[in-house]
């Protein structure tokens, strides 16, 4: 489903933590599977994961570059007209003394 966002870098947020999650079942299953499911086929799950890993890799480093640039043009402030102006919502270029 990661693959068909329209808006992929909106996602990212959300599907980095989930990518986590589903890695670390998908990890744990190849880890623990053979005990309680002895009839399946542990290559398969070992399979399973790697490819997700993979995609989810991907996934994740092709649209960081894209999120970080998205999100930096969404984040500003107007900082010529408040008392205080906590710096990290404030351009790099505006020069605001906030103990004035």
């Amino acid at each position: 489903e990661l693959l068909r966002a329209t808006e992929p870098k909106h996602i990212l947020p959300i599907a980095a933590p989930f990518a986590v999650l589903h890695v670390a079942l998908l990890a744990e299953r190849v880890k623990r599977g053979p005990v309680y499911f002895p009839n399946d086929d542990p290559k398969f799950w070992t399979d399973e994961l790697a490819s997700h890993v993979d995609i989810y890799t991907k996934f994740l480093s092709d649209g960081y570059n894209a999120w970080y640039t998205w999100r930096d043009g969404e984040i500003g402030a107007n900082c010529e007209n408040t008392n205080v102006c906590t710096p990290y919502f404030c351009h790099a270029e505006q020069s605001v003394d906030v103990w004035d």
